[in-house]
């Protein structure tokens, strides 16, 4: 038996750093809509130059899952 994956909500933004040069990149993993819930964490992934967050996806998609968003 296959269990079904949770829909999951992948939002990419942008931002302006501090410099007013550089742009910021970020992906927010939103958990599924469950009407009258709010989520019960928010938990922040930073990673280094070398790193890409597509790298995290498998992890934020379990923790938005859990309604924690990432």
């Amino acid at each position: 038996m296959e269990i079904a994956e949770k829909q999951v909500d992948i939002k990419d933004v942008t931002f302006t750093s501090t410099d007013g040069i550089s742009t910021i990149h970020a992906r927010i993993w939103l958990p599924p809509a469950t009407l009258g819930e709010r989520p019960r964490a928010i938990v922040q992934i930073v990673h280094g130059m070398s790193e890409h967050v597509r790298r995290y996806d498998e992890f934020a998609r379990y923790r938005s899952e859990e309604r924690r968003v990432g």
